[in-house]
């Protein structure tokens, strides 16, 4: 497992250096090979220095890293290419440490420096990202929603994550993004031929799967498809899915309101 975990870190370094030459600021330039370090601590360091490098001299802001990345990502075409494969390269290697156990995830201050890569990730909203952000799907709305917005290449890889995974949280995740995938905003994003059919079978797999949260996290996206199908579904699901929640005078039929709002919102769209 050792020489297993030396060898990511050695390949994520070399696609991490590769890239520290097209940036011309010799600040992100040392940040970005300091990012490559095999301790997290020294990662972190050139992590936040290479944010830190991006704002202006005088500029403070309430969202460096957000600030410091976008910074730099619209300096020139070359210098996004570079700060993109290696942010994604840094994302890859520390969700590959905290799915296998290995990161020291239970530290506040790994925790809060996981997130702040993952939001750098996100900022960027590159299609190119989506197979890490995939890695790390179970974190919440900012993984979710980015991934929502990628367009083709995101639904292909979260489908075939969602074939090969038997994790629940994942596939919870995934549906949710799913059903984020379907509102306007993104599904405008879809500009394959296939894409939205794929989508709505999947939205519909996630609607008749037999764990109610996979339901839950995919009836929304329902909503924006009126085909028989999908309407008839939610029909189902908003008078029968036996799925209970504790409420304060009675149990509440979760899916069952999630499918009566989408048929509500599904309606308005008609009219």
């Amino acid at each position: 497992m050792i020489k297993r975990l030396a060898l990511c870190v050695a390949i994520s370094s070399s696609c991490l250096l590769a890239g520290a030459d097209g940036i011309h600021d010799p600040r992100i330039q040392a940040a970005l090979v300091q990012i490559h370090s095999g301790q997290w601590t020294d990662r972190a360091a050139g992590f936040y220095s290479m944010a830190r490098a991006g704002l202006s001299a005088d500029r403070r802001s309430e969202f460096p890293v957000a600030d410091g990345v976008s910074a730099i990502s619209r300096a020139d075409a070359e210098s996004r290419l570079v700060l993109v494969q290696a942010l994604n390269a840094l994302l890859d290697l520390e969700s590959n440490l905290v799915n296998s156990g290995k990161a020291p995830i239970g530290d506040e201050s790994y925790s809060d420096y996981y997130g702040d890569v993952i939001q750098a990730v996100t900022v960027l909203r590159d299609t190119t990202s989506a197979p890490v952000l995939l890695k790390c799907i179970n974190t919440g709305g900012m993984a979710v929603g980015t991934l929502a917005s990628l367009g083709d290449e995101a639904l292909s890889a979260a489908m075939n994550l969602l074939v090969s995974t038997a994790d629940a949280e994942t596939r919870h995740s995934l549906f949710r993004m799913f059903a984020e995938m379907a509102e306007p905003r993104n599904l405008s994003r879809l500009k394959a031929p296939d894409s939205r059919s794929k989508l709505l079978n999947v939205l519909l797999e996630g609607a008749r799967d037999g764990d109610p949260y996979s339901r839950l996290g995919a009836t929304p996206g329902l909503a924006r498809f009126t085909t028989p199908e999908a309407v008839q579904t939610l029909r189902r699901l908003a008078e029968s899915d036996p799925f209970t929640w504790p409420g304060e005078s009675a149990p509440r039929y979760l899916v069952r309101e999630a499918a009566s709002k989408a048929l509500k919102m599904a309606a308005s769209q008609n009219k």
